[in-house]
């Protein structure tokens, strides 16, 4: 008789439970007839809602253009280094109002009208890669550096807002939100 060594014999592999179909008829406790494991949703939810729109790139040269326009007396953008680059989309993302051109437009307007800002007051003068810090745009964006200045912020917002509402209407007229 032969006998056999099975000590390097694989080992079998357990057979695995199947699951439930999705389609097994169940009786469910009121006497009705149902599907087990039912992946049916309401009607309500049938339809998902439309995505968001997604949200456009930053135009880093159209905003240094708008800047180079609106403040030639501060300092031109000769290098545009990796950390001015990710603070400039990080503002551009952080708020749908800033996603669009009339909104730097009016933001480098209202840093015009600082005299601080614009050099006059000390020895000091706003750039690009400043302005775009984050919590020297909050504080631009506020007033800190315009005396007697009007409530700019409420102008920007109203500026995002028809922006939004362009956006929303897919209008493809020209007409742009005036300051």
């Amino acid at each position: 008789m032969l006998e056999h060594d099975l000590s390097n014999a694989p080992s079998p592999t357990p057979t695995p439970t199947p699951t439930p179909s999705p389609t097994v008829k169940d009786k469910c406790p009121n006497g009705h007839s149902s599907t087990q494991n039912d992946l049916r949703r309401p009607d309500s939810e049938q339809e998902p809602p439309d995505p968001p729109p997604p949200i456009p790139k930053c135009p880093h040269k159209k905003i240094i253009a708008i800047y180079h326009e609106t403040l030639p007396e501060l300092s031109q953008i000769q290098v545009w280094d990796k950390s001015s680059k990710g603070n400039l989309s990080a503002r551009w993302h952080e708020d749908p109002v800033r996603q669009n051109l009339d909104f730097w437009k009016a933001y480098f307007a209202w840093v015009k009208k600082s005299d601080f800002l614009m050099g006059k007051v000390k020895d000091f003068r706003a750039d690009l890669h400043w302005l775009v810090r984050p919590t020297n745009m909050a504080k631009t964006i506020n007033g800190r550096y315009h005396r007697n200045s009007p409530d700019f912020h409420n102008k920007l917002q109203e500026i995002g807002k028809q922006w939004l509402e362009k956006m929303k209407n897919k209008d493809t007229s020209d007409s742009s939100p005036s300051l």
